[in-house]
């Protein structure tokens, strides 16, 4: 009876020391089952997004070889509406020593005088390029082989341009180049013939009279 009664009295405390255990090993288990799903959480960070060179379209300078040549095909073959084209309306162009402000002022006092006039056998090159994302600069020379004993006649031109968009606002990353300013000087240069010619005329002016 004595050892039934012992038993009797340790079962509350033996009940306290389990529930103990097995809400401290349920707290465990808890906390091990939040770590992973707050690793998991999804972060809110913001991000920031980076515009790649893949995304704009690659600088070419072939295209700006190709458009330098037309404008001298366009020259050559009075083709004066394509040529038209390739540059902006509001171009400023510096020809032979006189300014205009824009295309149409050009065209009426240079180009449209040109119409009937045919074009002199010439060879040309591009001499300096230098091309950015968005404007390219480069002078090309051409030499024109005029007729008879006029000798040759050389001009050196100096172009600008500048990448514009669908909208015609300038545009770093996409849109057609456009020219935008225009130099040019002509220098010509005497033949075999009258440079003999030149000299013979000088020793006569150098006699004393």
């Amino acid at each position: 009876m004595i050892i039934q009664s012992a038993n009797r009295h340790s079962c509350p405390i033996g009940r306290s020391v389990s529930a103990q255990i097995l809400g401290i090993f349920a707290l465990a288990c808890c906390l091990l089952a939040a770590i992973p799903c707050r690793s998991q959480t999804p972060s809110h960070t913001a991000t920031k997004t980076v515009h790649t060179t893949e995304e704009l379209q690659p600088v070419s300078e072939a295209k700006i070889r190709e458009l330098l040549q037309t404008f001298n095909v366009d020259i050559e073959t009075r083709d004066f509406a394509s040529l038209a084209k390739l540059a902006i309306p509001d171009v400023t162009v510096m020809w032979y020593g006189e300014k205009y402000s824009n295309w149409q002022e050009f065209s009426d006092q240079v180009l449209t005088p040109l119409t009937d006039k045919p074009s002199p056998t010439n060879t040309w090159q591009i001499d300096k390029l230098v091309v950015t994302p968005e404007m390219a600069w480069g002078y090309t020379t051409t030499t024109r082989h005029l007729s008879g004993d006029q000798g040759d006649a050389v001009v050196w031109m100096t172009f600008v341009l500048e990448r514009y968009n669908s909208a015609g606002k300038p545009s770093a990353s996409t849109g057609d180049w456009k020219i935008t300013y225009i130099e040019s000087m002509l220098k010509r240069r005497a033949n075999a013939a009258q440079k003999v010619g030149t000299q013979d005329q000088k020793k006569v002016e150098s006699r004393p009279k």
